[in-house]
């Protein structure tokens, strides 16, 4: 797992690197693998975590068209951008697009959610369970949660990082009450009920 974030600079720089990480790896790619995971239905309600510019976002919206889709985004740019993106969606109260992180969801009620997803998202927190501790509260009873990393740059002890990464996570899942937890390959996914 990379280093958390400490300060305004790390997180920018942080973000930039998981940005270009995404870029690489080819983002319709990790779109069709994320929505085959997810397996969405027409009346899901669905959050994303860290929505960026809210492509996946919007896609997932196409998906669950009786549904409802929320994200939350700690980067106001990426905000406006996937505001733009999904303003129609927004305007007939489909999308919700909040500022935040999945450290506080508190402006969504307990079980309000069929799935939560995300990419990335796991690599800026810097202590997992309270992260996955409000998941677990916004997903109803059998909801699913999916976290994907994209492989980013071949790097000294990447196999052993990356499963690193996947045990970490695999752990705190348990830690808090996910069962099922199950991994696939690239991208690297982690789904849990």
């Amino acid at each position: 797992m990379a280093a958390p974030a400490r300060t305004l600079e790390d997180f920018e720089s942080l973000l930039a690197t998981v940005r270009a990480r995404s870029a690489r790896f080819g983002g319709d790619r990790v779109r069709r693998a994320l929505l085959a995971q997810l397996e969405i239905q027409r009346s899901d309600r669905v959050l994303e975590l860290g929505f960026g510019s809210g492509r996946l976002l919007f896609a997932v919206a196409a998906r669950a068209a009786q549904g409802f889709v929320a994200g939350v985004e700690p980067d106001e740019y990426a905000l406006r951008h996937a505001s733009r993106r999904c303003e129609r969606l927004v305007r007939e109260g489909r999308v919700a697009l909040v500022r935040g992180t999945s450290r506080d969801l508190s402006v969504f009620a307990t079980g309000a959610f069929d799935k939560v997803y995300g990419v990335n998202v796991v690599d800026f927190w810097e202590d997992p369970e309270p992260h996955l501790l409000e998941i677990r509260r916004v997903l109803r009873p059998g909801g699913r949660v999916l976290l994907g990393r994209c492989a980013g740059e071949p790097e000294e002890g990447g196999d052993h990082r990356a499963r690193s990464w996947m045990r970490a996570l695999e752990i705190g899942l348990a830690t808090v009450g996910f069962r099922h937890i199950r991994e696939s390959g690239e991208p690297a996914w982690i789904s849990a009920e």
